[in-house]
C-alpha cells in the first residue's frame, strides 16, 4: 500500500479508538467495551510509534537536504 492508504487506515482506526471510549463514558460498562477498549489501546500504541518514526525520518530527510543545500550554496560562492 502507499504512504497515503496507511495514513487514511491509520486516522480510520483512531476515530474509531475514541469511538471505543463512548460506552465507558455513557457508563455502559460489558465486557465488550473493555475488550474493544483494550484493542484500541494496542492499536494506538502501535500508530503512535509508527508516526513517530515516520516523523524521525522525515525530520532527518529534511535536516540532510539542508545541509546539501547549503554545501551547494558555499560551493557556488
Amino acid at each position: 500500500m502507499n504512504e497515503k492508504a496507511i495514513r487514511c487506515i491509520e486516522t480510520i482506526l483512531i476515530f474509531l479508538a475514541i469511538l471505543s471510549v463512548w460506552p465507558t463514558v455513557f457508563r455502559i460498562n460489558n465486557i465488550y467495551s473493555k475488550i474493544g477498549m483494550y484493542v484500541f489501546l494496542i492499536v494506538m500504541a502501535i500508530i503512535f510509534f509508527k508516526r513517530i518514526k515516520r516523523i524521525r525520518t522525515y525530520v532527518k530527510d529534511y535536516s540532510d537536504f539542508k545541509k546539501n543545500k547549503t554545501k551547494h550554496s558555499k560551493k557556488s560562492d
